[in-house]
């Protein structure tokens, strides 16, 4: 009778070693967390975590794996190779947080996670006064010189610096100046239209770029 509880112990251990064996190969999954702002333009940098849900079923729980965290690239994208469950994820930059999502990755599948935060900027547009008229239209440059304001809802302005680019003309800022949210442009010359872009990020850490 001793020996077949013994044998008994035996086999128990020997069908969870196996089960624990067989769930930490289970295959992987991809997780793609693509991070945009209000107006549907990507987060360059936006800080990423993601933890597995633990779950719990008739073999006991799971094996325990390690969070996940990194920034988005110039897509906005987030990519890691993860192992198969419900990932828990949450994005970061510029002082905004989104909520967080539960997701399910499916092994040997890429799994994409949209995430917006409510980040808000757009650039507002004025003639400079010294350069007289009434078209205050950037694109139709009826003044040689156009003031280029970024608006946003983010961190406070000492927070954060601006990387600004046009299509034609030259920005008059030197040095540290052109890193603000304000610009001037010089249109003298130009015909046609001027396209301006503006990127936001973090100044401390140049994390959280939109």
């Amino acid at each position: 009778m001793e020996n077949e509880k013994n044998a008994g112990k035996k086999r128990e251990r020997s069908y969870q070693g196996e089960s624990q064996k067989e769930s930490a190969a289970r295959p992987n999954g991809t997780l793609r967390v693509h991070v945009v702002d209000k107006a549907g333009d990507v987060v360059r940098h936006a800080r990423v975590k993601a933890y597995l849900v633990p779950s719990v079923g008739a073999e006991g729980a799971a094996p325990a794996v390690a969070p996940i965290s990194g920034e988005t690239l110039d897509t906005g994208d987030f990519v890691e190779s993860v192992p198969a469950g419900t990932w828990n994820v949450t994005a970061e930059a510029l002082g905004k947080v989104s909520v967080p999502q539960n997701v399910t990755v499916i092994p040997r599948c890429e799994t994409v996670v949209p995430v917006e935060l409510a980040i808000a900027l757009t650039i507002q547009y004025r003639p400079s006064r010294s350069g007289g008229g009434h078209d205050d239209s950037p694109f139709s440059p009826g003044h040689s010189i156009i003031v280029a304001t970024a608006q946003y809802d983010s961190l406070p302005q000492d927070l954060l610096e601006f990387e600004w680019f046009i299509s034609d003309g030259s920005i008059l800022e030197t040095g540290e100046a052109t890193g603000g949210a304000e610009i001037h442009i010089d249109t003298s010359g130009v015909r046609g239209k001027i396209d301006i872009e503006v990127r936001m990020s973090e100044l401390s850490t140049s994390k959280g770029e939109k």
